[in-house]
């Protein structure tokens, strides 16, 4: 369990660091920069590799693995 632990605690603080400074948020602030009068699709303003560019970037701020979806 101390293995784990040390291995988990530095992604776990980091994401929740990250968490407290807006990064879950970085897709509505793409958004309502792109397009601020809104818009009818997500890709209207973004493309999917903007959008796997944020989600990514956060699956391996957290310890994920972007392929697997499992701890790395």
């Amino acid at each position: 369990m101390r293995a784990y632990e040390a291995q988990r605690l530095p992604a776990t603080a980091a994401v929740v660091h990250s968490n407290r400074t807006g990064r879950p948020e970085r897709i509505i602030d793409l958004a309502a920069a792109r397009a601020p009068d809104g818009c009818g699709h997500i890709h209207e303003m973004a493309t999917p590799s903007d959008l796997a560019d944020i989600t990514q970037g956060y699956a391996r701020l957290a310890g994920f693995g972007v392929s697997s979806g499992s701890p790395s």
